[in-house]
Parts: C-alpha cells; structure tokens; sequence
C-alpha cells in the first residue's frame, strides 16, 4: 500500500455534488428552500420537500443502501435508486431529525444534471476536479481509473476476509457515492473549499455553518451541514466527510482552529459499523489532530 494507491472514497462524493448544487443556488437557478417537486413531480411528498433537506438529510425519505445487490455489475439508473428506495423502506415526514439517506443526494444530483444540460461526472470533472488540481479523483459510474493502481479491498466477516474491491457497483452510489480518489486528493479538495475558492460566502456559509445535531453509529459524528458533517475527537471539531462502502472507509477532515486539512484511507471495513475495521480510522485521525496541534 502506497499514498499512489486510489480508494472508492464513497460518500465523500457527497461534499461535490452538494457544492455543485449551491453553485446553482449561487447563480439564482434554484433556492434552498423552494420544494423539489419541480424536478420530481411524482415524487410521494415532493410538494414538502425542500432542496435544502436533500443536503442536510432530513428529507424523510428512506436509504436502499441496505437493500442495493452487493454483488450486481448492473449500470443503475438514478431514478431506479430511488425507486429502490421507497420499495425498500418507509418514507417519514420532511423536516424532522436527522436521518442519513443516499437518497436525497441522488435526487441532488438528478437536479444538478437537469439545470445543467450535462452529465454529473462531466460537471464534477470541468468544475472542480481540473481547477483545483484534482489529477488522482474519478467519477466511478462513467470514468475508468487505473485498475492497476487500485487498492484492494478486504471485507471482514464471520466466514472471513472477502475481496470485495468489485462489489458494489458505482452507479449503485452515483452522486451519493461513486468516487475513486486519494487523500492527497480529498486534501486538495478540502483547501479549496475551505480555502473559499469554491462558493461564494452565502453558500459556503449554508454548507459549512447552517448546521443541525446529528449522529451516526460507530462515528464521533455531532452535527451535519449542506454536504458537510461535523465530527468530535475529543475537544477538537472537524468538519468535512465519511465515506464507507464495502471494504473501503475514508475520512476527510478540516481543522479550522488552525487550518490544517487532514485525509486518511483504509482497504479494510466490516458491515458490523461498530467493528474496529470500521471505527479504528476515527482512532487513528484523533491521534493525527492531537498531534498536528501539538
């Protein structure tokens, strides 16, 4: 293993395709706070549903993630995720508590593609990985990294350690997931953003500080943005993104007590949340704060 080696950084899609979205926000294309119903007329409750709830993830509406065929080489289709999805579980009321769901980001992504006349992978690509420098990051469901320099990965279970580098297909993840990076990249990306080279302030500030509480298990995880969640390691927050899918967990994370961006990659995961193959990347990333402010 090498800092060469490219992992699928998985949800850490979220914090591109989130600012994709704002950027339209910033160019007067959409509001925040306008219901979805305009791109997604069918939707069940699209009339209550408001844009920014599909970045924030209290859309109400239930994750396939759980549901999605581990081992399909299918090419989904957006709206067939989402499909999927309200098969899959039950839709809630808008508004209410945090609850983390793909769901809304593929709906975010879907919206980005429909303003924008073009392909989600094509506008991440032109928009923000060619002007920040972000030479090592694809987008899985339509581009083809260098299979030679990917990391494997290792899945542990109770019958073993399976390679499931190929599980998973990325157009099952799309806006919501489908990136292969490296932290160097995550890195880039992170001094971008927070560098103020991305949004505008308005749209930064939604992102990074229009904040609500939030939890996930196995995760110091305390509160979520617009694209953006806050973590807690011990005294120090940090704001930035998770990705998990099977095999790989990523960590991006900015420090804005002194500026410093930090990314950490494992090829190691488990489907238990709390397996120390899932947690031990917050363990080793508290200790690299720690360290850094030291």
């Amino acid at each position: 293993m090498s800092s060469d080696h490219l992992f699928r950084v998985a949800s850490c899609t979220k914090m591109f395709t989130a600012a994709l979205l704002l950027r339209l926000v910033q160019d007067g294309r959409l509001e925040l706070d306008e219901p979805i119903v305009r791109w997604f007329p069918d939707l069940p409750k699209g009339d209550r549903i408001f844009v920014r709830q599909l970045l924030n993830h209290r859309s109400g509406l239930p994750d396939y993630e759980q549901d999605f065929p581990e081992l399909s080489d299918k090419k989904w289709k957006p709206r067939e995720l989402v499909d999927l999805a309200l098969r899959a579980g039950t839709q809630a009321e808008p508004g209410g508590d945090f609850a983390y769901t793909n769901t809304g980001f593929i709906l975010a992504g879907m919206i980005v593609e429909a303003e924008g006349g073009e392909r989600l992978s094509h506008r991440i690509r032109e928009q923000l990985f060619e002007p920040f420098g972000l030479t090592e990051s694809w987008c899985g469901t339509d581009e083809t990294p260098p299979e030679e320099r990917r990391a494997r990965a290792n899945f542990h279970t109770g019958i073993g350690i399976l390679d499931s580098t190929n599980w998973f297909a990325p157009s099952g993840m799309w806006a919501a997931g489908d990136m292969v990076s490296t932290p160097g990249d995550l890195v880039l990306w992170l001094e971008a953003l927070f560098g103020g080279k991305v949004l505008d302030d308005a749209c930064f500030e939604e992102m990074a500080a229009n904040l609500c509480p939030a939890a996930l298990a196995g995760t110091p995880l305390i509160e979520a943005g617009h694209g953006l969640l806050v973590f807690k390691y011990d005294e120090i927050v940090v704001k930035g993104h998770l990705g998990q899918i099977r095999g790989f967990v990523t960590m991006a994370a900015h420090d804005e007590s002194n500026g410093i961006n930090v990314s950490l990659a494992t090829n190691s995961g488990a489907r238990d949340v709390l397996s120390p193959h899932m947690t031990t990347i917050h363990d080793a990333l508290g200790k690299v704060l720690h360290a850094l402010r030291a």
